[in-house]
């Protein structure tokens, strides 16, 4: 294996590109079930912020909710394609990994429009891509672990 690694321009090399392609089509593929969930997370913030008048902070708590339990669905049907042994076990690692992104992202959220003075709706969108990197890395390798070649 060591000859391998060693090998200028051999099959390490060509392993090692096919691995970064793979790694940015999936992250093209969580980013665009990210955006089919920011979508609904949008919806139900409007709606419920702007028709029901419930406070913006608590809008967004229910719509990270709701986003969250669609992306992980998704992520696992289309972006990752492995197996997770428990799907309660994976869905609760993601919602882990959600609750400290999403508080991540509700606290920036309420520094850019409390303390900044944007939008609310401003404030969400740069608040979701700031954390949009870090909740990629942490479930690739926690629930769906090392991911295998695309087909």
């Amino acid at each position: 294996m060591k000859s391998r690694e060693r090998t200028a321009g051999g099959e390490g090399f060509l392993f090692s590109i096919h691995s970064l392609i793979c790694v940015h089509q999936r992250f093209l593929k969580f980013c665009i079930v990210g955006g089919t969930g920011t979508l609904l997370h949008f919806s139900i913030l409007y709606l419920l912020t702007e028709f029901v008048g419930i406070l913006y902070v608590f809008s967004a708590a229910v719509a990270v909710i709701a986003a969250s339990s669609s992306n992980y669905t998704l992520n696992h049907i289309w972006t990752f394609k492995q197996p997770v042994k428990n799907h309660v076990i994976g869905w609760t690692k993601y919602q882990s990994t959600g609750l400290i992104t999403d508080v991540l992202y509700l606290i920036i959220l309420a520094v850019l429009v409390e303390m900044i003075g944007l939008w609310y709706v401003l404030g969400a969108i740069l608040s979701l891509v700031t954390v949009a990197p870090i909740r990629f890395i942490i479930v690739s390798k926690w629930i769906w672990g090392r991911p295998k070649t695309l087909e």
